[in-house]
């Protein structure tokens, strides 16, 4: 359960607008492919073989797959924001080393310092799940691809332009101007957006396992490996069939480049308006077999001796297309696995998916030569969209996407709402004579026997000080339920047996079932908030609460208009627990019914008098 967050175009206390998400990641593409068309050139000036400049771009793809290791995790442990600042910063610092470099080796070197920027493909993906639930996470992907390939869609053309009238060096000056302008707009616009920061940053490479444990999560990330491999293969292999193989200049090669571009840009134009209705499962398989049907297009065109740039160059718009189609949801299931671990999720999908786009590119450019032509890397390219479709096969067969249980078996403690001076019944609802005692006693002797322990959260001076454990508001002149969970979430980390979540009810609510603790911690995961429902309608104060939220809920509640519960648990990821109704002496009665009026503790007092429920 999670709603858009707030986004205000240059207001970094929102969530950023989606032209500084196309932005960021756009950058990091261009970054990757604006020099392609000049790579013969590079190896004319710096006196090298073209699979020796050709390390830049596989290279680069590798060490992008490295560096993603690090960036997600980075940004679950400290937040978006800062992690792109700091990548944009590197990039600057590492463009300039480009531009001034004399030999191949500090080319090489400041090239794969450059991988920094990667930061804005792994963290535009985790933001957008940060922000929005799966299904929208692939439409909303879709989106932001669409708009950032009209960048890289120019990059190629722009950089062979650049080539042929201002060196090669031109395209790092290209490349340093617009990260200097991407630095400006992140800094500007984009708020953090991640509200459950991990704890420590081991703690998110120990939770790699739970990721590669997953099916679906191998499942998403082979449909992905494969499926952009088709494509890292084309950049690995493209240049030297264009330039070497059909002698076109630098600036033709690049405008071959947007055909490959333009597809993709239509496929996540489509993505972003069916991948939300078809679900993300039909978005791959059909992208899947389109890129498939492009793939095997030139094969044909060259074995029926049709051998030209326009056959090779032309139907790579096919293949774009597919990958357009296919590539957003494979992406939102990455990061969708495990929500609350959407940044490592990003980082460790994405080094795979780069990791095997680096042996692609490596691949392509090895088993090229002129007297091969270009068939080998036309079957590679074919071979990785036959296995990204065995992939998505896979996933229709691989079990559900579920939340991990949790391995604690220990009871968690609770912790009663007070509520305070209710106006309708014109007294403290916790002291209202119910059963054996006080209404707040007795839903106390309920929970008692399947919980750790039970608090009260009220004032110290409260008159039941003495018969029920106190826990007082931690911001006094904040009233309403979010402060007691704040209460109840503080207390716990405080406790030496350090529980990992904490279960608060109401103290209008007699009837809580009896299954109430273990169907709720059933179900328990980390940094998911587990929310009793009834006949549809879920009851936010009753809820097992994960103590990690902690540090989100006291700064929600620096600001005074925020009370609303079910707007806190919009941030978190959550899940809400349907029970059945209770059987009455008179008829059925909610579980969670609720004492609200002089009249409801009537209906309440003679159900009771009939026996307690």
């Amino acid at each position: 359960m999670r709603v858009q967050q707030v986004s205000r175009f240059l207001d970094r206390t929102t969530a950023p607008h989606i032209v500084s998400l196309v932005a960021i990641a756009g950058l990091s593409a261009l970054t990757m492919n604006i020099f392609l068309p000049a790579l013969p050139a590079m190896a004319s000036d710096l006196g090298v073989d073209y699979d020796r400049v050709q390390i830049l771009v596989s290279g680069y793809i590798a060490m992008t797959a490295l560096v993603q290791l690090v960036i997600g995790p980075l940004s679950d442990r400290y937040g978006r924001r800062p992690v792109m600042l700091g990548a944009l910063g590197i990039l600057i610092a590492a463009s300039l080393i480009c531009m001034i470099a004399t030999s191949i080796e500090i080319l090489t070197v400041a090239r794969m310092v450059q991988t920094a920027v990667v930061a804005g493909l792994v963290l535009s993906r985790a933001i957008i799940r940060d922000m929005v639930p799966m299904d929208e996470a692939a439409s909303m992907i879709g989106y932001v691809t669409m708009g950032m390939t009209l960048i890289p869609m120019i990059g190629p053309t722009l950089g062979g332009l650049l080539s042929d009238n201002f060196g090669w060096r031109s395209n790092f000056t290209a490349i340093l101007v617009a990260a200097i302008l991407v630095l400006i707009l992140v800094y500007r616009d984009l708020g953090e957006t991640n509200r459950q920061k991990s704890g420590s940053f081991s703690a998110q490479f120990r939770a790699w396992p739970r990721l590669l444990a997953s099916p679906r999560f191998w499942g998403y990330t082979m449909a992905g490996t494969f499926t952009s491999g088709a494509f890292f293969a084309f950049l690995g292999g493209a240049p030297f069939v264009g330039g070497t193989l059909m002698g076109l200049t630098p600036s033709m090669l690049g405008l071959q480049f947007m055909f490959i571009a333009a597809g993709y840009i239509a496929g996540n134009y489509l993505s972003g308006r069916y991948a939300r209705r078809l679900g993300i499962d039909m978005m791959m398989l059909v992208g899947g077999i389109v890129a498939l049907a492009g793939a095997a297009i030139p094969i044909v065109l060259f074995l029926q001796g049709f051998v030209s740039s326009i056959a090779f160059f032309a139907p790579q718009v096919v293949v774009g297309f597919g990958n357009g189609l296919s590539l957003p949801s494979t992406n939102a299931g990455i990061v969708s696995v495990r929500p609350e671990l959407a940044g490592s999720a990003s980082g460790l999908g994405g080094a795979i998916t780069m990791g095997g786009g680096a042996f692609v590119s490596w691949l392509a450019s090895r088993i090229l030569s002129i007297e091969t032509g270009a068939m080998p890397l036309l079957l590679v390219m074919m071979a990785c969209c036959v296995l990204a479709l065995v992939a998505v096969l896979f996933l229709r067969i691989a079990p559900a996407r579920s939340a991990e249980p949790m391995a604690e078996t220990k009871p968690f403690p609770a912790v009663i709402l007070a509520g305070g001076l209710s106006r309708r019944m014109g007294s403290d609802k916790a002291m209202i004579p119910f059963g054996r005692g006080t209404l707040a006693e007795h839903i106390a002797e309920r929970l008692a026997p399947k919980v750790a322990s039970v608090s009260l959260n009220a004032p110290l001076d409260h008159p039941l000080a003495g018969r029920l454990p106190l826990l007082p508001d931690p911001i006094p002149d904040r009233p309403g339920p979010l402060a007691g969970v704040l209460a109840a979430l503080l207390a716990a980390k405080d406790m030496p047996d350090r529980p990992t979540h904490v279960l608060t009810t109401a103290c209008d609510t007699p009837f809580l079932p009896s299954e109430l603790v273990g169907k709720l911690t059933s179900v328990a995961a980390e940094n998911t908030v587990i929310m009793a429902a009834s006949a549809g309608r879920g009851h936010p104060v009753t809820a097992l609460w994960p103590v990690t939220v902690a540090e989100d809920l006291g700064a929600w509640l620096d600001d005074p208009d925020h009370r609303r519960v079910f707007e806190f648990i919009a941030r978190h990821p959550a899940k809400m627990v349907e029970f059945a109704p209770l059987d009455g002496p008179f008829g059925p009665v909610d579980p969670f019914f609720n004492i609200n009026t002089p009249e409801d503790l009537a209906v309440a007092q003679a159900v009771l008098d009939k026996g307690d429920l």
